[in-house]
């Protein structure tokens, strides 16, 4: 079993709304490490002018991460390092 069996089957699809406040006002780009399937990116994207990027572990959430936010990596943050930029 995976620690991806251990979480509820909604919990790659939370908003997160309670982490907005922490997004400063005028921010370009924001990267979402963790994004699960990109719904907090998606409604940065609804309220503001915003450029977010994606990495998240699970494949599955990432390629649906991939149909809300502007580029996602699927895998591991540390061996993607180098490719974020």
């Amino acid at each position: 079993m995976s620690h991806f069996d251990e979480k509820p089957s909604v919990y790659y699809q939370r908003q997160r709304r309670e982490i907005e406040p922490f997004i400063p006002p005028g921010v370009g780009r924001v990267l979402d490490v963790g994004c699960g399937q990109g719904f907090f990116g998606e409604m940065l994207k609804s309220t503001r002018k915003i450029e977010v990027h994606g990495i998240e572990l699970d494949s599955a959430s990432a390629r649906e991460a991939s149909r809300r936010l502007d580029h996602v990596l699927a895998g591991d943050v540390e061996q993607n390092l180098n490719t974020i930029s």
